[in-house]
């Protein structure tokens, strides 16, 4: 159970942060997953490069830092752009989807961070099936956001 918590407390994390920033999820999720495209593409190569130059990083690996690097590059490019939001609900609904997608996306990084044990192993893989529902209901959150979005 304490990869569950570990995960649980990263997930408070990521969602805190985005709740405080006040930021509509449009931009941010379609970032996001630009970037995990990218980092399945490129972050073996780039973590190549990066070793070929003597750094090497053991724990956590440097692929996995490689990978997050990647997958957040876009995001941070975007989040100042992104618009801000007002009403309670529309940050909740934001920071839902948002972390919901982070989440998903760095799942296979946060697992080679964090050992996963039997018990938390059992409950992944019950929701790993649901994966590629939650990125789409992301992906469809964010385009809607931004087709709809107000101006400020």
């Amino acid at each position: 159970m304490t990869f569950l918590i570990l995960l649980l407390i990263y997930t408070a994390i990521v969602g805190l942060l985005f709740y405080v920033l006040r930021r509509s999820a449009g931009l941010p999720i379609l970032a996001m997953v630009a970037g995990s495209f990218m980092a399945n593409l490129w972050s073996d190569f780039l973590t190549g490069v990066i070793a070929s130059f003597g750094i090497s990083i053991a724990v956590p690996p440097l692929s996995s830092l490689v990978f997050l690097a990647i997958v957040f590059v876009p995001v941070l490019l975007v989040l100042p752009q992104s618009n801000r939001v007002n009403t309670k609900s529309d940050k909740i609904l934001a920071t839902a989807f948002f972390t919901l997608l982070v989440v998903t996306l760095t799942y296979r990084v946060f697992t080679d961070i964090v050992k996963i044990d039997l018990a938390s192993q059992e409950i992944v893989n019950k929701l790993l099936p649901y994966s590629s529902l939650a990125i789409t209901a992301c992906i469809i959150f964010a385009l809607v956001s931004l087709a709809t979005k107000r101006s400020e």
